[in-house]
């Protein structure tokens, strides 16, 4: 079992509020599973679709990634408790990680 100093993410979500669909670039979107990537095109194009929406992965009641195993690079290279991790938990008057 990890302790939070192995991981410091907090499962707040704060992270994945920036983009309302998994940010996967074009060759990300080559290897991603097509029932996944169907379901984000389903979603953008249908009419919950908003900017402002969580991304669509995100599942509000645990704050965790529903397709963790499969998110994209950009989504991996968030560290959780790096700059702008607590940047963006600071302005939504959470504490830093």
């Amino acid at each position: 079992m990890s302790s939070s100093l192995d991981n410091p993410c907090h499962n707040c979500g704060i992270c994945c509020l920036t983009f309302p669909l998994p940010p996967f670039d074009a060759n990300e979107l080559v290897r991603a599973p097509n029932e996944l990537m169907e379901q984000i095109d389903d979603y953008a194009h249908g009419a919950r679709y908003r900017d402002t929406n969580p991304c669509l992965w995100l599942d509000l009641g645990s704050g965790k990634c529903k397709h963790h195993q499969v998110r994209p690079v950009l989504c991996r290279w968030f560290v959780p408790g790096c700059a702008a991790c607590n940047e963006l938990r600071n302005k939504a008057g959470l504490p830093n990680v």
